[in-house]
C-alpha cells in the first residue's frame, strides 16, 4: 500500500524535473516582426514629404504602390535637396511643377526597376543605361545612364550619379535609396566635350582636346576629367601659352593628360593624397571642410555627370604631377561587386 502512494509521488518528480530541464523558447521568439508600410507610408513616416507631394501631383501614387515580383526601387532625395535644387533655378523649377509631363519624367528618373549594383570606381563600374522597351513604358524616359558607386576603403560610402545614399529604407512593395540631391536627366549628348560646350568658358581646353586629337575620347570611359576653365589658361604668359599650342606633341599632351583620370571619382569618392593621372604620375588631392584641391588647384564645380564619367571644374592648369609614383600607388580601392 505504501509503494502504491509513492508511484504518484515519483511521477510528479520525473515531470518536474523533464520540465525544469527541457528547451525554453525565449519571449523574443514570440515577438512579431514590424509590418512594413508601403512605400508612400515609409516616405511619409521618415520626413520625405516633399517627394511625396511631388509624387501625388504627378499621379504616379497608384504606379508606386505596385506589388510585383520585383517591387519598386526608388531614390528619394530629402526636402533639404529638393530644396536646394529648386533654389537654384526657382523659374525653371516652377515651370517643372506646373509641367505635368516633365514632372512625371523627373520623378519616373529616381525609380528603377532592380536592385542597384554599387560598383567600385576605379576597376569597373555600374553604368546602366535604360533602354529596353519596357523600361521606356514605365518610365517614360529612355537612355539615361544611371551609375552606381561605391568608395572608400570597405565601399562605405555609396553614390547614384554622385548623389550620396544617406540611408537605406525597406518597404512591404519595394526599397527607398535616401540620397542628398536630386539627380537630374541628362541631355541624351553628354559626353566631356559636349558637357563643356554646355557650360561655358572652356573654349582653351576644347581648343586643345582638338589640337592633340582628344576626340576620340569621346566614346570611351569611365574617366574622372578636372577641367580648367579659360580663366585658368589666360592665366599663363600669352607666348607661352601659345608654344603648348604649336608644340602639341611635345608639351601639350601631356599637360593635358594631367587632368585625366581612370575610374569615376565623384566629389563623394575623393579623398586626400595622390590619385594616378594619365601623364604617368600622381596628383595630389586635398579634401577638407573648405573644398576639394586637385595639384593645389581649387574644385570650384563639381560632379558634372558625363555618359563617360563625372568633370569638375578647377581653377589652374596642371602643369606639374608626382612623377614615377603611379605604379607603387593604390588608389583607396577593394575592386569588388556588391548588392545594396
Amino acid at each position: 500500500m505504501r509503494n502504491r502512494c509513492l508511484v504518484p509521488v515519483i511521477v510528479l518528480f520525473f515531470i518536474a524535473a523533464t520540465l525544469a530541464y527541457a528547451p525554453k523558447y525565449h519571449e523574443k521568439s514570440y515577438i512579431e516582426s514590424p509590418v512594413l508600410g508601403n512605400i508612400l507610408q515609409v516616405l511619409k513616416e521618415n520626413g520625405l514629404t516633399t517627394f511625396l507631394d511631388l509624387v501625388i501631383k504627378a499621379d504616379l501614387a497608384e504606379t508606386l504602390l505596385v506589388n510585383d515580383l520585383h517591387g519598386v526601387h526608388l531614390f528619394a532625395p530629402t526636402n533639404e535637396a529638393i530644396a536646394d535644387f529648386a533654389a537654384l533655378d526657382p523659374k525653371k523649377f516652377h515651370a517643372l511643377l506646373n509641367n505635368t509631363e516633365k514632372l512625371l519624367a523627373f520623378l519616373s528618373f529616381h525609380t528603377r526597376g532592380h536592385y542597384p549594383e554599387f560598383i567600385s570606381a576605379i576597376k569597373v563600374e555600374a553604368n546602366f543605361l535604360r533602354t529596353n522597351e519596357r523600361t521606356v513604358q514605365e518610365t517614360g524616359a529612355a537612355n539615361e545612364p544611371i551609375r552606381y558607386n561605391k568608395y572608400g576603403k570597405k565601399g562605405e560610402i555609396l553614390t547614384v550619379n554622385g548623389a550620396l545614399r544617406l540611408k537605406t529604407l525597406n518597404a512591404s512593395n519595394g526599397v527607398i535609396y535616401v540620397i542628398d540631391r536630386v539627380l537630374e536627366i541628362p541631355p541624351t549628348l553628354n559626353s566631356f566635350f559636349e558637357v563643356l560646350k554646355r557650360n561655358g568658358n572652356f573654349t582653351i581646353l576644347l581648343a586643345a582636346f582638338t589640337d592633340v586629337g582628344f576626340v576620340s575620347r569621346e566614346t570611351t570611359g569611365p574617366f574622372t576629367l578636372f577641367a580648367p576653365n579659360d580663366a585658368a589658361f589666360k592665366r599663363f604668359p600669352h607666348d607661352l601659352l601659345g608654344y603648348y599650342f604649336t608644340h602639341p606633341d611635345e608639351f601639350l599632351v601631356e599637360v593635358i593628360n594631367n587632368h585625366w583620370v581612370s575610374g569615376t571619382f565623384y566629389s563623394r569618392g575623393l579623398t586626400n593624397g595622390p590619385i594616378p593621372v594619365f601623364s604617368g604620375g600622381t596628383v595630389d588631392v586635398g579634401v577638407s571642410s573648405g573644398g576639394i584641391t586637385f595639384g593645389g588647384a581649387n574644385v570650384i564645380k563639381a560632379d558634372l555627370t558625363s555618359t563617360q564619367g563625372v568633370v569638375h571644374v578647377i581653377d589652374e592648369v596642371i602643369l606639374k604631377t608626382n612623377k614615377n609614383m603611379a605604379d607603387a600607388y593604390d588608389y583607396a580601392d577593394n575592386n569588388k561587386q556588391r548588392f545594396y
